[in-house]
């Protein structure tokens, strides 16, 4: 697998990588800066190939950049190790002429930029004042066509006559998104892929894994109980289980309809 155990190792280690390419600045409510993670902090590591998140504590400080969303407030981006580790497959499997959605603060472009089999990148971008922060701050990356189309993904893929090798879509700002939402926008890329081209979505292994784990019809959760396997998402182990799911994680996506049966129903 291009996502060996060495490869996680690497990609954790290019945390903070855009705080080297990108300078503080502000466009209101969306605010670009450099953050401080201390020493001493736990954080989410994502392996792919096993499509889960795993804990560990920094042992040194990181210098990240983030994006955010004053108003809200929301983090919409930053580059921590569970950012370029959770971007493993998309890297690898990037090549020809490739779409994405959602800029950010840039990481999936400056990591691709160079990539040889890469001949072309057009990222859709919702939020003018994100591009007018963060697009004049990496152009000079590249040396291959690359545009930055202001506009909704939705919109984009329904109307746009053009056909991709690769698209990548990642425009929700945490992990936690509706199962339904992401396969619909999934649908509606594969139509824009040339022949042999592929989708992926943020965490798709993930969301994969969860997926294979749902029941085909209405369950009761499991009792509330110590577990061996920590939630999917979060980890929690002391929780009801709902598909390897704690409760917040299956609200959050959306499933939690699927464990309403009461046991004596």
């Amino acid at each position: 697998m291009w996502w060996s155990d060495a490869s996680i190792k690497d990609m954790q280690e290019l945390s903070g990588i855009m705080s080297l390419l990108l300078h503080d600045a502000e466009s209101p409510p969306f605010v670009l800066k450099r953050e401080v993670i201390p020493a001493g902090r736990v954080l989410r590591v994502y392996d792919p190939e096993k499509g889960r998140f795993h804990l560990y504590k920094t042992s040194e400080d990181t210098i990240t950049m983030a994006l955010r969303d004053t108003s809200t407030p929301t983090l919409w981006m930053n580059d921590t190790p569970m950012e370029t580790t959770s971007m493993i497959p998309a890297i690898a499997g990037a090549h020809g002429k490739v779409l994405t959605s959602g800029l950010g603060i840039g990481l999936f472009v400056a990591l691709i930029a160079k990539k040889p089999s890469v001949r072309s990148i057009t990222v859709v971008e919702r939020e003018q004042k994100i591009i007018d922060l963060v697009y004049p701050q990496i152009k000079g990356l590249f040396r291959i066509p690359f545009e930055v189309v202001c506009g909704d993904i939705y919109h984009y893929l329904k109307h746009v006559n053009k056909e991709y090798d690769f698209i990548f879509i990642d425009i929700w700002p945490g992990f936690l998104a509706p199962i339904k939402e992401m396969d619909s926008l999934k649908a509606l890329a594969e139509k824009r892929l040339a022949p042999g081209g592929e989708v992926r979505v943020w965490l798709q292994e993930l969301v994969e894994r969860v997926k294979v784990k749902l029941p085909s019809g209405p369950v009761p959760a499991s009792k509330f109980s110590l577990y061996r396997e920590p939630c999917l998402i979060c980890g929690k182990v002391l929780r009801n289980d709902y598909a390897g799911l704690c409760m917040d994680c299956a609200d959050s996506l959306k499933l939690s309809e699927l464990f309403i049966r009461r046991k004596d129903g």
